[in-house]
């Protein structure tokens, strides 16, 4: 059987269901179903690795953190870029 899931732990930003909707602010409802899901593989005896942050732009990443600090910010890459870091990220 499988002993441990990879998982995002949640997302940045204006799109919800967002952890952290705004800076330094926490979703109270979203930290609950994630405290809920990690007793439940707690229960199951399984590890979870969470991803707390990345590049991807639909769960905020880490443009979304440049965004909150004021910096100016480029689009993610498209076609075979994005194809590229996708296959090399996976």
């Amino acid at each position: 059987g499988t002993e441990g899931v990879h998982s995002v732990g949640g997302s940045d930003g204006a799109r919800p269901p967002a952890l952290q909707p705004q800076p330094g602010v926490m979703d109270e409802k979203v930290a609950l179903g994630l405290d809920f899901a990690l007793h439940a593989a707690a229960a199951r005896n399984l590890t979870v690795l969470l991803c707390l942050n990345n590049f991807w732009p639909w769960s905020g990443g880490f443009v979304q953190y440049l965004r909150w600090a004021g910096e100016r910010t480029t689009p993610p890459p498209s076609g075979k870029e994005r194809d590229a870091f996708a296959q090399h990220a996976a």
